[in-house]
């Protein structure tokens, strides 16, 4: 379940994992994301990356985490975690305005 703060940017998206626990996600910045991948030792791996920017933006039960620490949740509580912040609604990642091919050929071909 998802829900929606109301305090302005500082809004965090409130969401109840599958073991009960809550997080609360705050919109990433790229400071975030640079973080993400220093933590991951700028690792290739998607799924870390994303776990390590939940780690950035995300309160556990209402107080700070760490990566090492979602590295430890039950699967399902990490995969939702991932798809809150990178999912294809979420605002930290709108879809990418531009070609609209998505197979990357030339138009016309």
């Amino acid at each position: 379940m998802t829900e929606r703060g109301t305090q302005g940017e500082s809004a965090r998206r409130l969401v109840e994992l599958p073991s009960g626990r809550r997080a609360a996600l705050r919109p990433a910045k790229v400071r975030d994301l640079l973080q993400a991948h220093r933590v991951t030792g700028f690792s290739n791996e998607p799924m870390a990356i994303a776990l390590a920017l939940a780690a950035e933006v995300a309160l556990l039960d209402e107080r700070p985490v760490v990566y090492e620490e979602l590295l430890e949740l039950p699967a399902e509580d990490g995969l939702v975690l991932q798809a809150e912040v990178i999912g294809e609604e979420a605002e930290n990642f709108p879809p990418a305005q531009g070609r609209a091919n998505p197979d990357f050929s030339a138009p016309g071909q």
